[in-house]
């Protein structure tokens, strides 16, 4: 995703990326988030992403993020990242590798269920 799009000659930087934007997008594979994007439930059930960035701007992983992105396997958390949502990696069965940093202050219910 870049961080800025030109729409009839505008830069626009990209803030936001929208409420289960691309969920149940099973052909995305890799994606990489641009630092300024905020994003919550964007992955939902996006079951073939097996590798994603998460960039050092993130300061919280919102509320299943990730669900049902079963063939997620590794995950690198950035240390400015403080909390990690409710049903975060809910359902994600194959994920085999985490590290949460020290940054991590709170971690909701079901972040890692199933």
């Amino acid at each position: 995703i870049p961080e800025k799009v030109l729409i009839n000659g505008n830069d626009y930087t990209i803030t936001c990326i929208g409420n289960k934007a691309f969920k149940n997008c099973s052909g995305l594979k890799s994606i990489e988030i641009p630092e300024s994007a905020k994003h919550n439930r964007t992955f939902y059930y996006c079951s073939h992403l097996t590798n994603i960035k998460i960039p050092e701007s993130v300061t919280n992983i919102g509320n299943s993020a990730f669900y049902g992105c079963s063939h997620l396997t590794n995950i690198e958390i950035p240390t400015s990242v403080t909390n990690i949502g409710i049903s975060t990696f809910q359902n994600c069965s194959n994920l085999t590798n985490i590290e949460i940093p020290t940054s991590i202050t709170r971690i909701e219910e079901w972040a890692f269920s199933n």
